[in-house]
């Protein structure tokens, strides 16, 4: 599709390929976030202007380092939007989402724009 620059990665080689076949995406790789940034695919590093990742900060899916592979896509003053559970982004919970995120943000990394609950009553 013509005008599209939307590029893709998940570590289902399944999703991969839909994604590969879809028109709203030039591109796509089987990528396993989180594993350190000498893992992360060189042609990747300080791509994009921005990368989005929504439902994947959970337990038993993407570990925290993943922010360090996502912080490395980015271009210079790109965004990084998400979306999680506000049980996950609480200090102290076993996946330390908040800690990882506090540290680059420490570290002058990333720098936080605007956080929204939009998700409540019983989470877990």
């Amino acid at each position: 599709m013509e005008g599209v620059n939307i590029f893709g990665i998940d570590a289902s080689s399944v999703v991969v390929r839909t994604l590969g076949d879809s028109n709203a995406y030039s591109g796509a790789q089987l990528i396993w976030m989180g594993r350190g940034t000498d893992y992360f695919p060189q042609d990747l590093k300080n791509k994009f202007d921005i990368v989005t990742a929504s439902g994947v900060f959970l337990k038993g899916h993407i570990p925290a380092s993943a922010m360090d592979d996502i912080h490395a896509a980015l271009k210079p003053n790109g965004y990084f939007v998400t979306a999680m559970r506000s049980y996950y982004y609480k200090h102290g919970v076993e996946e330390g989402y908040r800690e990882k995120l506090d540290e680059l943000v420490d570290a002058g990394k990333l720098r936080l724009v605007k956080t929204e609950t939009f998700m409540r009553g019983r989470e877990g």
